[in-house]
């Protein structure tokens, strides 16, 4: 009856010992959050790697960017800016700058053309008119000093605007808030083997940043 006994016991703990080895075949497969996180970022680091970031958002605002972008496209510095309201201004000033420009040539080459008709004793359009060399001479040089001034002012506007997006990009990182302010404190400026000399000196603090003052007047 006891050998019964211990026989089917160690059966039972046979039998346990076996289940237990079995491995569960309804494993979970823990999702892989590596992967999940690199594919996540992987758009974040192409849109800061790509074009319109490098330009438009990378260390914004840049002033030599602006300048650039104005020179190679006149009012990218000012959209660079954000400064929409100044387009009208620039565009407006190179369109009546090439306007003059237009205009001007156009009425050198007539007085140019007629003034050597005139010399070589040809009919031109002012035939009859009762303008002599003399004045169609003048009247060459005239629109010739208004065409090259043209051209200048062209130039002029295209420099001007691509300085202002420069200049606007500088004074947008300036500073101008009530955190930033220069005090005049008391100081005790040490020298070796001497007593502490009392003076002035000069503290600026940006934020809750101060510096330490600095001596500009020590009292002996």
């Amino acid at each position: 009856m006891r050998l019964k006994i211990i026989h089917t016991f160690f059966w039972c703990c046979l039998t346990l010992a076996t289940v237990a080895q079995i491995p569960d075949s309804v494993v979970q497969k823990q999702p892989d959050t590596l992967s999940t996180t690199d594919t996540a970022a992987m758009p974040a680091i192409q849109k800061k790697n790509g074009l319109w970031y490098r330009i438009w958002k990378k260390d914004y605002p840049n002033p030599k960017k602006a300048l650039y972008l104005a020179l190679v496209f006149p009012g990218g510095g000012q959209i660079y800016n954000k400064r929409w309201w100044k387009l009208p201004l620039v565009y407006g000033g190179l369109t009546l700058s090439a306007l003059a420009i237009d205009f001007n040539v156009k009425r050198y080459k007539i007085f140019r053309d007629a003034y050597i008709a005139e010399l070589a004793g040809e009919e031109h359009r002012f035939t009859g008119t009762g303008l002599d060399a003399g004045d169609l001479r003048r009247f060459r040089d005239f629109y010739d000093k208004n065409r090259q001034l043209s051209y200048i002012g062209f130039v002029a506007v295209y420099l001007v605007q691509g300085a202002e997006a420069f200049v606007d990009a500088h004074l947008r990182t300036f500073d101008v808030s009530e955190d930033l302010s220069l005090k005049i404190r008391p100081v005790l400026q040490s020298s070796p083997g001497a007593y502490p000399a009392p003076g002035l000196g000069l503290s600026l603090q940006i934020g809750h940043v101060r510096t330490p003052s600095k001596p500009f007047l020590i009292i002996p």
